[in-house]
């Protein structure tokens, strides 16, 4: 009875605990000679691996990433702003960390 009970009362913190994702934007820019590639690799860590990443591109939400995924996508040469977001549970807000900023040049690759 008590394992059943403590079993349920984690599960109800940890789903009453997600935050609503919002909206992701889908980095549609094709392959071509004046684009960069792109990699967002998010390695395993056990501490939060039940939290889900938001990678985001100039301050936009572009996937949500558990550990050991990650995004391929294709950028124009430019200067961009790379982070991520994450809910804090205590604050019931989104938490931004780990802030780039990043002039891309054609033709390379990026991690």
């Amino acid at each position: 009875m008590n394992k059943t009970l403590l079993g349920l009362s984690i599960v109800l913190v940890l789903t009453g605990c997600a935050p609503k994702m919002g909206k992701i934007h889908t980095m549609m820019e094709p392959e071509s000679n004046n684009t960069a590639e792109i990699f967002i690799i998010r390695n395993y860590n056990y501490i939060g691996s039940a939290i889900r990443l938001y990678p985001t591109v100039n301050d936009r939400k572009i996937a949500g990433l558990y550990t050991q995924n990650y995004i391929h996508f294709y950028l124009k040469e430019g200067s961009y702003t790379f982070s991520v977001k994450h809910p804090d549970i205590f604050l019931g807000m989104w938490a931004q960390g780990n802030i780039i900023k990043k002039i891309i040049d054609a033709n390379k690759q990026y991690y």
